[in-house]
């Protein structure tokens, strides 16, 4: 027998991974630092783990117990090949009503706390369809809210939602990538412009509340922020921008088509593979704002 096979016997296939891909995500942190995981296993017990511990000792493995990975300071990355113990699974959590108190499993994080409550709330404010604990989603889909902490400071919202449907995620979480590649050939600033616009048509307040600070991040002064639901009556928007903004609402409102006369001003400042891009952009946030407003997912 090997330490891989009496793991898969006591805890199922499913909660021991051996792949390289799926171990290289326990092998980090939200830090810089990489650890070298040659096992990864998840119980969901006390009794599992200390089977588990016993079973490393044995085949004298070195054991690195871990949560979901937030930290920055590598004290959940394996220093040495080693076998990491995932606890998210162990996330349950007892409520004393009577005594307003928590009994949270060693695997349980705030959410889940929060979550336990009464009628499940994960977000402030009423959102139509819950997010499921983060440690019931796929790995490859945790790979993607890890890289949304790193970019953000926490996993988003709407990324909880999708990602009730993992591979639609997974594919949505592609192109956005593409669309927002640093090589783009439509400036990051228009980029974020047309987004913003699109979502205040949409209703969408987390859109607005996330891309409003991404513009901001680009540079655009803040006032030009702000002016930007009557860019109509602004002079702060270059010719690009103006006729950018006006393909946006017209793509965005249903009452408008776009017309002959609007598409020959935007060839006047983008080739046919910019318009495509720029396209793209707009019909993509018009996506996910519609998305986002129809499950009425608030702002961070």
């Amino acid at each position: 027998m090997t330490l891989t096979a009496e793991l898969r016997d006591l805890l199922g296939h499913d909660r021991v991974l051996t792949e390289p891909l799926e171990r290289w995500v326990y092998g980090i942190d939200s830090g810089v630092v990489r650890g070298d995981a040659q096992l990864v296993a998840f119980p969901e017990t006390t009794a599992e783990v200390a089977s588990i511990v016993r079973l490393a000792r044995h085949y004298r493995m070195p054991i690195v117990a871990r949560g979901a990975g937030t930290g920055l300071a590598g004290g959940a990355i394996p220093t040495q090949p080693g076998l990491v113990v995932v606890l998210t699974k162990m996330n349950s959590v007892e409520i004393d009503v009577e005594n307003g108190s928590y009994e949270p499993a060693t695997g349980a994080i705030a959410f889940e706390i929060v979550s336990s409550g009464g009628r499940k709330r994960a977000f402030e404010g009423s959102v139509r369809i819950e997010p499921k604990s983060i440690s019931a989603y796929p790995w490859y889909v945790r790979l993607f809210f890890w890289k949304q902490k790193r970019t953000y400071g926490s996993v988003l919202k709407p990324g909880l939602l999708w990602g009730r449907s993992p591979k639609v995620f997974s594919g949505l979480a592609v192109l956005y990538g593409a669309l927002n590649r640093k090589r783009s050939p439509i400036d990051p600033r228009l980029r974020s412009l047309v987004t913003v616009r699109v979502s205040q048509i949409n209703h969408c307040a987390f859109c607005i509340d996330i891309n409003s600070s991404t513009l901001l991040k680009r540079g655009v002064p803040l006032e030009k922020v702000a002016a930007l639901g009557n860019w109509r009556d602004s002079n702060l928007f270059d010719e690009i921008e103006r006729d950018a903004l006006d393909y946006a609402e017209a793509i965005t409102d249903s009452n408008r088509r776009v017309d002959d006369a609007l598409f020959a001003r935007l060839r006047s400042h983008f080739d046919d593979d910019e318009l495509i891009e720029l396209t793209g952009v707009i019909a993509f946030q018009n996506m996910s704002s519609k998305f986002n407003d129809a499950l009425d997912v608030p702002a961070e």
